[in-house]
C-alpha cells in the first residue's frame, strides 16, 4: 500500500497543529497529574504560534479557546489560588501573542497577494503586449520572450528560452548579423540604450520581417548593466509603403525629367518647394539651387502677375 503524499503535503498544517494540541493537553494532564504546574505550559506556545502563522484570525480564535483549555485545566488541577492566577496571566499573554502574531501574518499576507497580483498583472502586459519583448542577459541568452515575439518570429518560448541561437536564426545571413551585432554593440556601450533601430529578420516559416527595435539596460545592484530588455515592433506594412511610395516618386521625377516638364510641388506648413530639374532652368538657372522656397518662386514671377499667383495659390 503506497502513502500518499500528495495528501501530507496539502495538509500538514492542520495535521501538525492537531498532533502538537494533543501533544500539549496530554503532557499537561500529566504533568499536573504528577505535581507539576510549571513548564508544561511553554510548549502551549508551539501550536498557538503555528496556529497564527497558517490560519491568521482563524488561529488567534483557536489560540483563544485553546488558552481557555489550559486554564480549564489548571483550576481542575491545581486547586490554588496563586498558581489560578499565574495560570490566568499565562492566558493573557497566550492571547496577546497570538493577537500580535495573527496581525503581523494577516499584513504579511496582504501585502504578499499585493506583491503577487501586480507581478501577474505586469506578466499579463507582457504576455499580452502587442509588440515583441524580450530580456536577455550580457551573452545573449533570452530570459523573456513573449506571445508577440512568438507570433513574430514563429519561435515559442520553449524553444528559445535560456539560449542564445535565436539570433543565428533570425539573422541567417553571417555578414549582416556581423553588421548588426556591430552597430548594436557600439550604441549601447555608448549610451545604454538604443532607439528605433531597424533591422529585418527571416521568421521560422521564412517570411521577413522589418522590425523597429529600442533596447535598454537593466543595471543590477551593483549598478552594471547585467540584463538588456529589448521591444521591436513590426513596421513591415510601414517599411513596404514607403518603398513603394520612394519607389513611385523616383519613377514620377524620371517621367518629368526624360519628359522636360517642370514640375514643383510646395509644403504649405514649411514652405519649403521640391521641383524637377527642368523647373531650375525654366527659370534661368544653369545647375540647379540648393534650396527653392515660396519666397524664391515668388520673387521670379513678375511684379503685375504676382498678386494673381499668391491668390491662385492660397485658393
Amino acid at each position: 500500500m503506497n502513502f500518499d503524499y500528495s495528501f501530507f503535503k496539502r495538509n500538514y498544517p492542520l495535521i501538525f497543529l492537531i498532533l502538537s494540541t494533543f501533544g500539549c493537553i496530554l503532557v499537561s494532564i500529566y504533568s499536573l497529574q504528577m505535581g507539576y504546574t510549571i513548564i508544561f505550559q511553554n510548549l502551549f506556545y508551539l501550536p498557538i504560534i503555528f496556529a497564527c502563522i497558517f490560519y491568521l484570525w482563524r488561529g488567534f480564535l483557536f489560540s483563544c479557546l485553546l488558552a481557555i483549555v489550559y486554564l480549564g485545566l489548571m483550576i481542575e488541577y491545581a486547586q490554588d489560588n496563586t498558581v489560578f492566577l499565574q495560570a490566568l496571566i499565562r492566558v493573557l499573554i497566550f492571547i496577546v501573542i497570538a493577537g500580535v502574531i495573527s496581525f503581523l501574518s494577516s499584513t504579511n499576507k496582504r501585502h504578499d497577494n499585493t506583491l503577487q497580483q501586480l507581478t501577474q498583472f505586469q506578466e499579463g502586459i507582457i504576455s499580452n503586449a502587442q509588440v515583441l519583448m524580450s530580456v536577455m542577459d550580457l551573452n545573449g541568452n533570452i530570459l523573456l520572450w513573449n506571445t508577440a515575439a512568438e507570433d513574430i518570429s514563429g519561435y515559442r518560448s520553449d524553444e528559445v528560452i535560456g539560449k542564445n541561437h535565436i539570433w543565428k536564426l533570425l539573422y541567417p545571413e553571417t555578414e549582416y548579423r556581423r553588421q548588426i551585432t556591430d552597430i548594436i554593440t557600439r550604441i549601447i556601450r555608448d549610451k545604454n540604450f538604443l532607439e528605433n533601430f531597424k533591422t529585418t529578420i527571416v521568421s521560422k516559416l521564412g517570411t521577413k520581417r522589418v522590425i523597429s527595435w529600442n533596447t535598454k539596460g537593466i543595471p543590477d545592484e551593483t549598478g552594471k548593466m547585467s540584463t538588456f530588455i529589448a521591444i521591436g515592433v513590426d513596421v513591415t506594412d510601414q517599411y513596404l509603403a514607403e518603398q513603394k511610395h520612394k519607389e513611385s516618386e523616383k519613377r514620377f521625377r524620371y517621367a518629368l525629367e526624360t519628359g522636360e516638364f517642370g514640375a514643383w510641388k510646395l509644403d504649405l506648413v514649411t514652405g519649403i518647394l521640391t521641383r524637377s530639374l527642368i523647373f531650375d532652368r525654366i527659370f534661368g538657372y544653369e545647375n540647379p539651387l540648393t534650396e527653392w522656397t515660396y519666397d524664391t518662386f515668388l520673387a521670379l514671377i513678375i511684379p503685375e502677375d504676382r498678386i494673381e499667383v499668391e491668390k491662385r495659390i492660397k485658393a
